[in-house]
């Protein structure tokens, strides 16, 4: 009887959980974004320390050249693991890091504080992107964001993928950044306390603001709305 009940009675052990790799996913995607939260952040807490020292070559504390908004932002990256899909960086991943080089370069010039302090808004209108060669796995590379010009409406922001390996420029993208409850020059105004005269727009910038208000039209006139605009 006893050897019967002993046979019958097994106790319920629960499964050990597999939970190992997925464990590893998550730290290695927690210590990216710890990475990424550093880097946007880090500029903020700079800005807030150093709000009160006075620019060189200016009148004032707080006042922002028009050479530190033209100025480009070089930061270096290398394709890891979980940035590929065959062997190269994976698009998407393109734009993800251009999203936080350009949050980071408003940082660093002053431009979000400025946007800040007017209730203002910054949000990405259009993006195009070209990728002229891989950056495969390992490879080293060097993210340029600058701004190259406004108009009334918005910030176009150039961005360059730059090879370490032989200095080519492996994808290039341009980004229309619109501004909501406010204006480029409003924000540059507040800045740099006088008003700021916009670059020329180079010449494959225009063909891009050209596609882009077509296409706009395109879509208006298929739906009735400029029509209804009339």
């Amino acid at each position: 009887m006893l050897v019967m009940i002993l046979r019958t009675y097994r106790p319920r052990v629960k499964p050990r959980p597999r939970v190992l790799l997925t464990n590893q996913f998550s730290c290695r995607i927690l210590n990216q974004y710890l990475e990424q939260a550093a880097f946007v952040i880090g500029p903020l807490a700079v800005e807030a320390v150093s709000k009160t020292k006075r620019v060189s070559g200016h009148g004032g504390p707080g006042v922002v050249g028009v050479g530190r908004l033209a100025a480009e932002q070089a930061v270096g990256g290398h394709v890891l693991l979980n940035d590929i899909d065959m062997c190269h960086m994976n698009n998407a991943r393109y734009l993800r890091e251009c999203d936080f080089a350009r949050i980071s370069l408003c940082a660093r010039n002053g431009v979000m504080k400025a946007t800040r302090a007017l209730g203002a808004a910054m949000v990405a209108g259009a993006i195009t992107v070209r990728y002229r060669r891989p950056l495969c796995v390992g490879e080293k590379f060097e993210l340029r964001t600058r701004i190259v010009t406004w108009d009334e409406k918005a910030f176009y922001i150039e961005q360059r993928f730059v090879s370490s390996k032989d200095g080519m420029v492996a994808a290039v993208l341009f980004c229309k950044m619109n501004v909501i409850r406010g204006s480029p020059d409003k924000i540059l105004q507040h800045l740099c306390k006088r008003k700021v005269e916009a670059p020329e727009f180079p010449e494959e910038l225009q063909h891009w603001i050209s596609f882009i208000t077509a296409s706009s039209q395109a879509l208006k006139s298929e739906s009735g709305l400029e029509k209804k605009s009339q």
